[in-house]
């Protein structure tokens, strides 16, 4: 190439080309510096790459989405699986379990304890994965903390008593259904917690029905 365009701008076009091009298939390696950084905190360093690497409006960017993904995939991984205590007027804390995996995303069971019994659990079954994260980001109360976002998203709010107890049944029952039963989902891509989701079934299936 550099014999064709020879000398003058196009060999300076071609130069620059190069640079950018270099940086480009780069971005593998310099995710890992990042990501190292990121874990230990090191500022400095990463406002160096940032300055060595990611330059011009295009890589910028990209900058910034690589490490705001890292950011928010190294958050994520920290609270699944995990107790954690949950900034909320109502909720004390939970856990939140990945059951199954769908094309439409990630659920679970999620095990919260309230703040009026703490020595009690409640599950609820299909509970995105993007809705506990969302509950652990949240860092306030009255209106806007862990419990607001949970009834908001997992669409639990304003349901009766009778309502509620159905709703746990069903979500109990599908969940059981497509992991026990993958091949007729094609919905289902994996299953992750089999046990979790047959032994809730067994708790719950019943769950506020007269004896």
């Amino acid at each position: 190439m550099s014999k064709v365009l020879g000398q003058g701008k196009s060999q300076k076009e071609l130069s620059e080309f190069q640079q950018v091009l270099q940086k480009l298939t780069n971005l593998p390696v310099i995710h890992k510096k990042i990501m190292t950084h990121i874990t230990n905190n090191n500022i400095a360093k990463l406002q160096h790459i940032q300055k060595q690497y990611l330059t011009g409006k295009g890589l910028m960017q990209k900058g910034k989405e690589i490490i705001m993904n890292a950011i928010n995939e190294n958050f994520a991984d920290s609270v699944i699986g995990v107790y954690i205590n949950l900034s909320s007027s109502a909720l004390a804390g939970g856990i939140w379990t990945p059951v199954i995996q769908q094309q439409s995303g990630t659920y679970g069971i999620a095990t919260l304890t309230y703040r009026t019994n703490l020595s009690k659990s409640y599950d609820y079954f299909m509970v995105t994965r993007e809705t506990w994260i969302d509950m652990c980001k949240a860092k306030s109360m009255y209106g806007t903390g862990a419990n607001s976002v949970f009834i908001r998203e997992y669409a639990n709010g304003g349901l009766s008593k009778t309502d509620r107890e159905k709703r746990v049944r069903t979500n109990v029952k599908n969940m059981n259904k497509k992991v026990t039963q993958q091949g007729k989902y094609k919905s289902v891509i994996g299953v992750v917690n089999k046990s979790q989701a047959v032994q809730g079934y067994g708790r719950y299936k019943d769950y506020g029905k007269q004896k």
